[in-house]
């Protein structure tokens, strides 16, 4: 904030600290909203992206920092986690819709996911849904107890499904 307080300062504009501090965090979810369309607009318009990601312990936790680019813009966003399922959501830029689709049938069987699990998936007359709640909830998938969650599968193979389809990558 000093930086930018002084190098508006020293463009002419008096203009304070708390001034500053106000205009970087008082509309944080327009900024977030913003931040998502210029991705999108990005991803859509790439031809090609880097990904890389590091953490760093802040208050006692960890958290992650991913950046995702090329020569032409380069994008960046904290969480609390580091996974593919985190990975997607990058990509997907704010879009929680998820879609079963045969790139998310093949993610499923290549991370072993249970066949009867699939099967209720793929049977499912809708493909589409506006988030996770509106499909596999419903479908009783989170009162499965097993050792690989999934929920948690289906909807990250069901976000890389998004992903292919909508040409992000």
């Amino acid at each position: 904030m000093n930086r930018i307080k002084a190098l508006l300062n020293d463009a002419g504009m008096g203009i304070s600290k708390r001034t500053v501090q106000r205009m970087l965090t008082e509309d944080v979810a327009g900024m977030v909203a913003e931040a998502r369309e210029i991705l999108k607009a990005d991803l859509a318009s790439a031809s090609w992206v880097a990904v890389d990601d590091t953490d760093a312990r802040r208050g006692g936790r960890i958290g992650y920092c991913t950046a995702i680019g090329n020569d032409n813009f380069t994008h960046f966003r904290s969480s609390d986690t580091k996974c593919r399922l985190n990975f997607f959501d990058h990509l997907c830029a704010g879009d929680e819709r998820l879609i079963l689709n045969d790139a998310a049938f093949d993610h499923m069987r290549r991370l072993t996911h249970s066949g009867p699990v699939i099967r209720a998936l793929a049977d499912f007359p809708r493909k589409l849904f506006p988030d996770r709640a509106a499909h596999l909830d419903g479908l009783g998938l989170s009162a499965l107890t097993v050792t690989s969650d999934p929920v948690r599968g289906a909807t990250e193979s069901a976000r890389w499904g998004k992903v292919l389809e909508t040409g992000r990558m």
